[in-house]
């Protein structure tokens, strides 16, 4: 199986475009950053600072139908 030498730095295979989200912005807003930038995580700030980063999968199992879809979906 080909892959990545484990000796090779971080830098060399990161994500280099990076989406950020203000820690006080709604679910909504975020998910629609994460559509129009066709990631599934987006770097929370807060005052300019990382503050977190939140996933698709975060937002998925904190809203209750959003969960009961992606459990159904994935079996």
């Amino acid at each position: 199986m080909a892959g990545v030498d484990p000796s090779t730095p971080v830098r060399e295979i990161m994500s280099k475009l990076v989406i950020t989200v203000g820690a006080d912005a709604h679910i909504g807003e975020a998910l629609l950053l994460m559509k129009e930038a066709n990631v599934r995580r987006l770097v929370v700030t807060k005052g300019g600072e990382l503050y977190g980063v939140v996933a698709l999968r975060d937002i998925v199992y904190n809203i209750p139908l959003l969960k009961i879809l992606a459990d159904y979906f994935s079996k």
